[in-house]
């Protein structure tokens, strides 16, 4: 049991190797257009809020179809989670250091492993932020947001997936 609650070495960032690779233009222009994104549907919300009726949907089937209703209000609700969804993935992707991952970090790989942890968190932001957006559209403008939820939803498991098989390849490098 006492051997179950060490940790592994480099699992604590002050024993792995400090950072040093620059963020790529890519990863930096696909992080501003998630943010963007959502700032863009933050005024969509504040513009369309006084227009919204006082019942709007809260919860879409598979389909995109909506399921459930409540207060107008509640997208402010929506919102918020959206935003610290946003805000939160965007600064953890600033500290790839500190990500599990699940390859060895030496001196070697560490840079490229890195970059594959922060590239795969962009991502999920981005996707992420496609997925929310499409459920407020769908939600303040009432119709089938199905298509754009359905985008970000892949957009997260593609991330997943080829974020974490593209780290364990960059792990490769000893």
């Amino acid at each position: 049991m006492e051997s179950m609650l060490k940790l592994t070495p480099g699992f604590l960032d002050s024993e792995r190797p400090a950072r040093s690779y620059e963020t790529g233009w890519a990863t930096r222009a696909i992080r501003v257009a998630a943010c963007a994104l959502g700032v863009a549907t933050w005024i969509a919300v504040i513009m369309q809020y006084p227009s919204m009726p006082q019942t709007i949907p809260t919860h879409f089937d598979i389909a995109g179809t909506a399921d459930g209703w409540g207060p107008k209000g509640s997208i402010f609700l929506l919102m918020g989670i959206y935003t610290a969804l946003l805000v939160g993935l965007t600064w953890v992707s600033h500290y790839p250091r500190s990500f599990n991952y699940l390859t060895v970090i030496t001196e070697a790989n560490a840079q490229g492993v890195y970059r594959r942890g922060e590239q795969m968190l962009v991502w999920l932001t981005a996707a992420s932020s496609v997925l929310f957006t499409g459920i407020v559209l769908g939600t303040i403008f009432a119709f089938n947001s199905g298509p754009i939820v359905l985008i970000g939803a892949i957009g997260l498991g593609v991330s997943v997936v080829a974020g974490v098989a593209l780290s364990i390849l960059a792990g490769r490098k000893n």
